[in-house]
C-alpha cells in the first residue's frame, strides 16, 4: 500500500506525532517514526486478513492474531503512542463511540494483542 494512503487512512494519528515531534525543546522523530512503523504493520496484518479469506474454509486459515479492521490498527496505534489514553479519547480521535472502541479493546484482549496493567483508575494499557 502507498505511504500516501497509509496517511490519508490514519490522518488523525499522522497530525498527532507530527505534533509530538515539536512537543520538547529538541526535535524528536521517534513518534512519527512509531507511526509510520505501526501504519506499515497493520496494513500488512490487514493485507495478511484478506489474503487467508479467500481461501474455502476462511475460519480454519485465519491466525488469532490477525487483526478484523482498520480501526483495530488504529486503536493499537494509539495505544502505542499513549498507553494512558482513555476509550473516551480514542472514540474522539477516531470519530466512533466509546462502546465500540471498547468492544475492539475486548476484541484486541481475546487475542492476545493487548492487555490492561494496574486497575481501571490508573493502570493503562500495553501492547503484547
Amino acid at each position: 500500500m502507498p505511504t500516501e494512503t497509509l496517511v490519508h487512512h490514519n490522518q488523525a494519528l499522522c497530525y498527532k506525532a507530527l505534533q509530538d515531534l515539536h512537543a520538547s525543546a529538541t526535535v524528536d522523530c521517534r513518534p512519527f517514526i512509531d507511526f509510520m512503523l505501526d501504519a506499515i504493520a497493520n496494513s500488512l496484518y490487514q493485507y495478511i486478513d484478506v489474503a487467508t479469506r479467500t481461501v474455502d474454509d476462511a475460519s480454519a486459515n485465519v491466525p488469532s492474531n490477525v487483526l478484523v479492521n482498520e480501526l483495530a490498527a488504529n486503536i493499537l496505534t494509539l495505544v502505542r503512542a499513549q498507553p494512558k489514553v482513555t476509550a473516551q479519547k480514542m472514540a474522539l480521535t477516531l470519530s466512533v463511540t466509546d462502546k465500540t472502541i471498547k468492544r475492539h479493546l475486548k476484541l484486541l484482549r481475546e487475542q492476545g494483542r493487548i492487555q490492561r496493567v494496574g486497575s481501571d483508575k490508573a493502570g493503562h494499557l500495553e501492547i503484547i
